[in-house]
């Protein structure tokens, strides 16, 4: 139950009012939603409440961006985060990564968050055996680099990110290819594709109807 003292707490911090109805509305049922409308809001939650996941506005009112992302990885490392997007661009998905993002959806007033993807957030093992700065710029720079090369989208490129970040969390945590589809919510064969290189990952944030993330 989400009044449950274990039920897992989600900020919700954005400053749009209709895509912070909607993300909170997607909690019902499996977290405790905290919200925030700005930076400030945002940091008084990150100092008082202890987070499972993390959805921040990229662009939030009075200080979004990197600078809200660096101080959530600061104060709480082991929550996963989360940057959404209303304008989504490479060169933001980028900064976003070395800021400590996890993953980057694209949101949109009036869209509908499908439960299975906070579900699949949600039932991750905290971030533990870390993933640092370091190893997030790595990955962002490359992926940079391959999407400046084939000119990819930013769904293209988060995709790559996302994949890349899987097989992160697969070696860290020594998990089997059975663990790693138990956590994906996915199929074996599904993660044998996506080991190999072969198949996008199955992480889906919020979907745009001609070319979700």
């Amino acid at each position: 139950m989400p009044g449950s003292p274990k039920a897992p707490k989600v900020l919700v911090a954005e400053d749009d009012s209709a895509i912070r109805a909607a993300l909170v509305t997607a909690c019902e049922g499996l977290a405790v939603p905290v919200t925030a409308r700005d930076a400030d809001t945002a940091r008084e939650a990150l100092a008082t409440e202890s987070f499972r996941l993390m959805l921040l506005d990229w662009q939030l009112e009075s200080g979004g961006g990197s600078e809200i992302l660096r101080e959530a990885a600061r104060l709480q490392p082991g929550a996963w985060r989360i940057s959404l997007f209303t304008i989504p661009s490479v060169d933001s998905l980028v900064l976003a990564m070395r800021a400590g993002a996890h993953d980057a959806w694209w949101v949109a007033r009036g869209m509908e968050l499908r439960e299975h993807v906070l579900k699949e957030w949600l039932g991750k093992p905290p971030v533990s055996k870390g993933f640092s700065p370091l190893l997030l710029n790595r990955m962002a720079d490359a992926m940079s680099t391959r999407a400046a090369a084939r000119k990819d989208s930013f769904f293209k490129a988060r995709r790559e990110f996302s994949k890349n970040l899987i097989r992160e969390v697969a070696v860290r945590h020594k998990l089997s290819r059975n663990d790693l589809a138990k956590w994906l919510g996915v199929s074996v064969r599904t993660v044998q594709r996506l080991l190999s290189g072969r198949e996008r990952p199955s992480v889906q944030g919020p979907q745009k109807p001609s070319e979700g993330p």
